[in-house]
């Protein structure tokens, strides 16, 4: 039996039909079970997160193996470590978590840090386990949809530094072989898409998909942190962006590493390939 935590979010919604096509009982952790009432067997939806600490213990019964991911939240900190000794209680013999790329107990990163303590945790609860440290999500560019729509332009301070953006199926594709494989345990995997991108040629494959022009306008990061926080995010999210995209104009995070395609055997997907898939939304 695997546990599957975080079901619904971005990795969580494509892991499930993997799963799901190769018969392999599951477990479903989500905190809105509504959002999964279409899975069958051998699929099971139940009520929890790892951020309650009952409903996680509860969901612990009889599992093997746990896919540890949680969503984007310094909280990690505490909740991973928590779930991590619950597992151990109750016999769970492997864990796969979800982590971030460039994690460090000094990253200037607040979820980099975060997920820096909870990886330490993990390796020091004697649970084989194997770590994921994906880029950043093509899946991400959905929260540049409000001024896409509004005025044609995705904004933030990437200038034109390269970033190797990573699809989520991806990272769920990955995830499934690593819980099918013991194999993997005690691996960590950088992943990321199969070239690094500027937030230009994104904006040009969006437009070429959606059939509208979309450009990309470079902003100071004091200007892009201060919009993030006018449009509604915690001030640590859109402090961790600016900083991000002030690594990402230093070219800091341009490299690429060939793990999904040894892993998968076969390339990430690209740019293109997900405006393709997505270009109508970003019509």
């Amino acid at each position: 039996m695997l546990l599957i935590t975080g079901a619904t979010g971005n990795v969580g919604a494509h892991l499930h039909p993997l799963l799901a096509a190769r018969g392999t009982p599951a477990r479903l952790l989500t905190r809105d079970p509504a959002r999964l009432k279409h899975v069958a067997a051998p699929l099971d939806v139940v009520r929890g997160s790892i951020a309650d600490l009952a409903s996680l213990r509860a969901a612990l019964h009889g599992v093997h193996t746990m896919l540890l991911l949680s969503p984007p939240d310094p909280r990690i900190a505490e909740w991973e470590p928590a779930a991590v000794d619950a597992a151990k209680a109750a016999g769970v013999a492997r864990i796969v978590k979800v982590s971030v790329n460039g994690t460090a107990p000094d990253s200037p990163i607040l979820l980099g840090r975060a997920h820096a303590s909870a990886e330490q945790h993990l390796a020091a609860s004697g649970i084989a386990h194997t770590v994921l440290k994906p880029a950043s999500f093509l899946q991400n560019l959905f929260a540049s949809l409000p001024t896409v729509k509004r005025d044609g332009a995705i904004y933030n301070a990437n200038a034109d530094g390269r970033s190797t953006f990573i699809d989520a199926a991806d990272v769920a594709a990955v995830a499934d072989v690593c819980l099918a494989e013991s194999a993997r345990d005690g691996k960590t995997y950088v992943l990321n898409g199969p070239v690094a991108v500027t937030f230009a040629e994104i904006a040009a494959a969006l437009s070429a998909a959606s059939g509208r022009g979309i450009r990309y306008v470079s902003v100071p990061p004091d200007a892009y942190e201060q919009a993030l926080l006018g449009a509604g995010l915690p001030a640590w999210l859109a402090k961790d962006l600016a900083v991000l995209s002030e690594f990402a104009a230093k070219g800091y995070l341009a490299e690429v590493s060939a793990d999904v395609e040894r892993l998968l055997g076969r390339p990430g997907r690209t740019i293109e390939d997900f405006a393709q898939q997505y270009g109508e939304i970003f019509a």
